[in-house]
């Protein structure tokens, strides 16, 4: 009997014993594939630099901003080359039983001729202003994508929020259903408190399903944007920091030259007065053509040859550009009104450059404004919900009167985070248009 004893007290210990290590082997391995399966957080700035590295948009603008440039070099300075020549040559007669050659007059020669005209001149102008053109073309799109791609990222981050904000508001509806179905067992409540209450989970269950695929949504868009197999997180928004501007004017001379609008209509308008120039000379002035020939003779019976060179300069003057009425005066006359349309398409960009940046202002303080406006919201929506929910827990409050104090913390909060990502986004859309790095801009206007 005492071995029996003994025998089973070793196999508890030894069952205890095993027990102690499958559980310490179980945590390790939970712990490994916790670790394994932690997804990594990408801030913006590390999204932002993936953007660049593996986004396909920007490197098709590059692509056409190259494409652009070759063209414009192949057509500066070759307008009109021209190469002929003479490989063999000779005579003779024909007659119906024979046919004689005259080899005597056999000729090998060539010749190349420049044509060079008053528009060659005018290109070399307006393949500047093409490159800067196609320079702009590619940072108006890289501005672009970087805007859509900010507002994408932080949006993201607030439709996560919002998704866990409402998250915890069915958790408290949940909560508040069952304590509702414990008092109307109790007899303490009516069914249509009871009603109410189911009502308020499903609404909020419904909140929850429809903020979450709003968040999916958002978040695939973004993993795609950025070429990510792999799941990962997001940083969480924080609060943002307000600026100050300095007078209207003030801001309209500093940056215009770097404003956008104003530089593509800067180029437009530059580009149709060379081509009005280059209409009008091209008509009005003479083109010349230099001639080079070289010839070479050899009579292959006597073996006798003699070569020459011959050298020619050609002038053309048209005379179509110096009567109206002509096709060629029609043509610069056409030239001319594009000109001035741009010029006033100019004038009408540096008044609407000036009237956006006023717009932006307000836009931009109205925003402020709402913001501040919704964080007192939510902190007296907050403070509504605890004296709600301490009434309710004691039996003062109804579960509707309770319900509303939560639907609006709830939307306290959403709209918190709605104002947050608007402001921000309107500060990145302002650096954006004025022509001037977010950062910098930051830095230029934070808090003066």
């Amino acid at each position: 009997m005492l071995t029996f004893f003994m025998i089973n007290n070793t196999f508890k210990f030894m069952f205890k014993k095993m027990l102690i290590i499958a559980a310490f082997f179980l945590l390790c391995l939970s712990s490994v594939f916790s670790e394994n399966n932690e997804k990594r957080t990408i801030s913006y700035d590390e999204a932002f630099a993936l953007f660049h590295e593996r986004g396909s948009e920007l490197k098709i603008a590059d692509l056409n901003r190259k494409m652009s440039k070759r063209d414009e070099a192949v057509s500066l300075w070759l307008p009109s080359l021209n190469v002929s020549g003479t490989l063999m040559s000779g005579s003779g007669s024909y007659t119906p039983n024979t046919i004689d050659w005259n080899w005597s007059n056999v000729r090998i020669g060539g010749t190349l001729s420049l044509s060079i005209g008053a528009a060659n001149f005018i290109n070399s102008i307006n393949r500047t202003l093409a490159q800067s053109v196609a320079d702009y073309n590619y940072e108006k799109t890289a501005s672009s994508l970087e805007q859509t791609f900010f507002t994408l990222y932080w949006s993201v981050s607030s439709a996560k929020s919002a998704a866990m904000n409402a998250q915890n508001s069915f958790d408290v509806a949940k909560e508040v259903l069952l304590q509702t179905e414990e008092r109307y067992d109790a007899g303490l409540v009516s069914s249509l408190e009871l009603m109410n209450a189911k009502l308020s989970a499903a609404n909020a269950q419904q909140t929850v399903v429809e903020l979450e695929s709003a968040y999916t949504s958002a978040y695939l868009t973004l993993k795609s944007m950025i070429k990510e197999d792999e799941d990962f997180e997001i940083e969480e928004i924080k609060a943002p920091a307000f600026v100050s501007f300095p007078a209207v004017d003030d801001l309209y001379m500093k940056f215009l030259s770097s404003n956008q609008t104003v530089k593509t209509l800067s180029y437009t308008y530059k580009t149709s007065k060379n081509n009005a120039s280059s209409a009008k000379y091209a008509s009005l002035l003479p083109s010349f053509t230099f001639s080079l020939g070289y010839n070479y003779a050899k009579d292959l019976i006597a073996g006798v040859a003699d070569d020459s060179m011959t050298f020619s300069i050609n002038a053309a003057l048209p005379l179509d550009g110096y009567f109206p009425g002509t096709a060629t005066n029609a043509t610069i006359q056409k030239a001319e009104d594009a000109r001035k349309i741009a010029k006033l398409n100019l004038d009408e960009g540096y008044r609407t450059f000036r009237n956006d940046i006023e717009k932006n202002i307000n836009s931009i303080q109205s925003l402020e404004m709402a913001y501040k406006t919704s964080v007192e919201q939510m902190e007296l929506a907050e403070e509504s919900y605890k004296l709600s929910k301490e009434s309710y827990d004691n039996g003062k409050l109804t579960m509707s009167e309770y319900d509303k104090a939560q639907n609006a913390l709830l939307g306290a909060r959403l709209a918190l985070l709605n104002a947050n990502v608007n402001y921000q986004s309107a500060l990145y859309k302002f650096a954006v248009y004025l022509g001037i790095e977010y950062e910098q801009f930051m830095k230029s206007f934070l808090g003066k």
